[in-house]
């Protein structure tokens, strides 16, 4: 938001507040929530039909016996989940512009397979990932 008298972010994206800053050498107030109504922060936006929840890596892997579809991302998750039929498995990059590309085919896909859930690794809380993050969360409600 440049019409303010403070620039703000008003939706996560892939290029964070640090690389705003500095580009134009002045502050840029980041939200805790993005609430205003822009294309892509609509709360309802993102949603698989199936329920959906995101998880610790070790928490994902104590439910792969369930009727779960997994989206992981790291190698710890992968190899933990490598005996189970591919089509259960979504992998995306541990990168978070790659991750951000991939996401909605891999929701997409595993919620037409007719899991009781889908459980997605949670990826860092880090601004890198804040994006991500954000539309985890949407996808999650």
């Amino acid at each position: 938001d440049l019409v303010s008298e403070r620039p703000a972010i008003l939706r996560s994206g892939p290029i964070t507040r640090q690389q705003l800053v500095s580009i134009t050498g002045g502050d840029i107030a980041l939200p805790v929530s993005h609430d205003v109504a822009v294309p892509g922060n609509v709360a309802a936006h993102y949603q698989p039909n199936t329920p959906m929840r995101c998880v610790a890596g070790e928490i994902l892997l104590a439910e792969k016996t369930l009727d779960r579809g997994f989206l992981v991302w790291s190698p710890e998750s992968i190899a933990g989940l490598a005996e189970l039929d591919p089509a259960r498995v979504r992998v995306l990059e541990a990168n978070p512009v790659t991750y951000g590309q991939g996401l909605y085919r891999a929701l997409a896909e595993l919620d037409q397979m007719g899991f009781q859930q889908l459980l997605v690794e949670q990826p860092p809380e880090s601004e890198s990932w804040s994006a991500v993050n954000d539309r985890l969360r949407r996808a999650s409600r």
